[in-house]
């Protein structure tokens, strides 16, 4: 959730009490709500094997954000090459972060479309574990075309005009993209995404709106690169956005389950938040969140 009020106190933390939600028709107790400036997890999943200026650029801008992170305030480093890989465990040692960020090789294949669902359980599982926010940031520059797997549904018959597959060449990615929609509907952890470099070409756009609708199932972000100069801009943006988030904590009412719209109200700010939720059965007399 993130707050717009005079009351700057209202935006660092809203108090329980002043939060009224809804899961649908019914009303939602509201547990607990981690302010603003609580702790923080930023996962950073980097996926990057294409131009090393843009690379470069994200890189060194990052180094900078975190070396300005306070002392609640943590991050991780993972690569999606070949599955997502942990390359530094969330930590506020600012030289290591350095280490790990300018040391990524560039290289591969782009492996968002395949470990964007295990990064969403990573987040998850540790939101559960631990009294943090977390968030998932994705720094990621691929085309739909250089995927290992060929998501570009190539023509079947190029000698027929009316082969269906020149008419649904963005099958393939439509599928993948609505499958994966339907786990991160279940996730609990923003998912953030910084592309370095916007595609203009019609599967591209796809791919590309795709990681749109992530970022806004999950409530969080996703930003795409027309230039350099845009990347570090951006950057502070999403970061900025990371860090104003407060988590309110709810326990769904009895009989709540499955897809449904969450409504919340606060008075005498404005406020934004995801709308919607998968909500899990719960075992009988289970008040888990």
């Amino acid at each position: 959730m993130w707050v717009e009020a005079d009351n700057e106190q209202l935006a660092t933390l809203v108090p329980p009490d002043r939060i009224q939600a809804w899961l649908g028709d019914d009303p939602a107790q509201v547990r607990a709500v981690h302010p603003a400036d609580g702790n923080l997890i930023l996962l950073i999943v980097m996926d990057v094997v294409g131009d090393l200026i843009r690379v470069d650029a994200a890189r060194q801008g990052l180094v900078e954000i975190l070396n300005r992170f306070g002392p609640r305030e943590f991050a991780g480093v993972l690569r999606a090459q070949d599955g997502l890989q942990v390359l530094l465990e969330p930590t506020n040692d600012r030289e290591s972060l350095k280490d790990a960020l300018l040391s990524l090789p560039v290289s591969g294949f782009p492996g968002l479309l395949e470990s964007v669902e295990d990064a969403a359980t990573l987040a998850d599982r540790m939101l559960i574990q631990s009294d943090v926010r977390i968030a998932v940031l994705y720094i990621t520059d691929g085309s739909i075309y250089a995927y290992r797997g060929d998501y570009t549904n190539p023509v079947i018959n190029p000698s027929d005009g009316g082969d269906l597959s020149r008419r649904f060449r963005d099958r393939l990615i439509q599928e993948r993209i609505t499958s994966l929609l339907d786990s991160l509907m279940a996730s609990s952890a923003p998912l953030f995404f910084l592309h370095l470099e916007r595609e203009r070409d019609s599967l591209n756009s796809v791919y590309q709106n795709g990681i749109t609708q992530f970022a806004q199932a999950t409530g969080g972000e996703a930003l795409f690169c027309e230039s350099v100069a845009q990347i570090r801009p951006y950057l502070e943006q999403i970061v900025q956005r990371v860090k104003n988030q407060q988590v309110v904590t709810l326990v769904p009412p009895d009989g709540v389950e499955g897809r449904v719209r969450l409504r919340l109200e606060v008075e005498g700010a404005k406020i934004a938040y995801r709308e919607q939720f998968n909500v899990a059965r719960r075992p009988a007399g289970d008040k888990s969140k």
